[in-house]
């Protein structure tokens, strides 16, 4: 993987990371105020001015329109604006669990399961025709889903080897109809069939290759396009004695190809890291799911709040949660609302910035 860092950037990375270390992060109510741990002016510029935390729904306390269970909500993630209301999915790790399910939002918070203890689904994605691509996590496939809930078409569920898939986790759709899905094969528990944690790539004529190999990036797990698609970003959450890479705490971004392979991978972003993971020499960020807007820049979840990066992969700031964020999308009617999965709470934020729409148009 080639190195981007100049000296530039790690005398920028060095003085941000010392302001972070420097004032901490804030504490927060339990309905979130604006905090920023780190902000800037190109920021500012991309939230509205009260930059207001909103809590959205909280699931321990608020049950589904369709359910007396709670929590409501486990652990949410892969959230996805589409027919004008939020889907995300809500799920749990042990092999026993139950009250797992993807969920369909109003805008006004209600929300229902339109599939309850049937599929353990992590990332969702808008396909373009009124129904979503689903990572059926525990499942081991890639999926389309109605808004009802009904599986419409199983998109993929081996390599082109034959070997089955282990836990596809976050995708992202290209102009092509192609799907990027990450696998880090967190599937406690279960089997794994690959051999070892990577990202792939499910053509439009249905093949899926392998694109980012095993080890390449330790724990893969979000994924995005760049606006024009000839570039895919990649985070990696883990980096730590157990677990390593070249990709450490970066985004890493790809050349795509023609083909949809991928060339020239290198280090993109730097995630910063909290005092307590330098002190210990953990390099684990934590990065889960990310979004970007139509202008390109970056916005990724982690254990240091959501880190918000320009189209170059400079850190324009760092927004504050109540908990740590899980994922993120851009959505409402205006598509100016970015909403954040969070455990089992779902937060939004008003932005003056549109998010890109997806899948991309060719």
């Amino acid at each position: 993987m080639e190195n981007m860092k100049s000296k530039l950037n790690c005398i920028c990375v060095k003085l941000v990371l010392s302001c972070v270390i420097a004032f901490g992060i804030f504490a927060s109510t339990a309905n979130a105020q604006s905090t920023f741990i780190l902000s800037s002016e190109e920021l500012f510029e991309l939230v509205t001015g009260d930059v207001t935390v909103n809590l959205v729904i909280d699931g321990a306390k608020q049950s589904a329109t369709n359910s007396d269970q709670l929590p409501g909500l486990l652990f949410t993630e892969g959230p996805t604006w589409m027919n004008g209301k939020l889907y995300f999915s809500s799920l749990c790790f042990q092999q026993d669990c139950e009250g797992f399910a993807l969920v369909e939002m109003e805008p006004d918070g209600r929300y229902n399961y339109i599939s309850h203890n049937k599929m353990r689904t992590n990332g969702t994605m808008q396909k373009g025709n009124g129904n979503l691509v689903v990572c059926d996590m525990f499942g081991h496939r890639i999926i389309e889903v109605s808004p009802a809930g009904e599986v419409i078409e199983v998109i993929a569920t081996h390599m082109n080897d034959g070997t089955r898939l282990d836990g596809p986790n976050d995708l992202v759709i290209d102009a092509k109809g192609g799907i990027y899905f990450t696998d880090p094969q967190y599937i406690p528990g279960m089997e794994k069939k690959q051999p070892g944690e990577a990202v792939n790539y499910v053509k439009p004529d249905g093949e899926v290759i392998r694109v980012i190999e095993p080890d390449e990036i330790a724990f893969p797990n979000g994924v995005l396009l760049s606006p024009d698609g000839k570039t895919l970003y990649v985070n990696n959450s883990n980096h730590n004695r157990r677990n390593m890479s070249m990709a450490e705490n970066y985004i890493c971004a790809y050349d795509v190809n023609e083909d949809g392979t991928l060339s020239r991978g290198r280090h993109f972003a730097q995630m910063i890291l909290s005092q307590r993971q330098i002190s210990s020499n953990n390099k684990s960020s934590g990065s889960d799911g990310m979004t970007i807007d139509e202008r390109g820049n970056i916005y990724a979840t982690s254990n240091y709040g959501m880190q918000v990066f320009n189209p170059e992969g400079r850190l324009l700031g760092i927004i504050n949660f109540p908990r740590k964020p899980i994922n993120c999308c851009f959505g409402g009617s205006d598509n100016k609302t970015m909403y954040i999965t969070s455990f089992d709470k779902i937060y939004a934020i008003k932005m003056n910035v549109k998010g890109l729409d997806f899948p991309l148009k060719k």
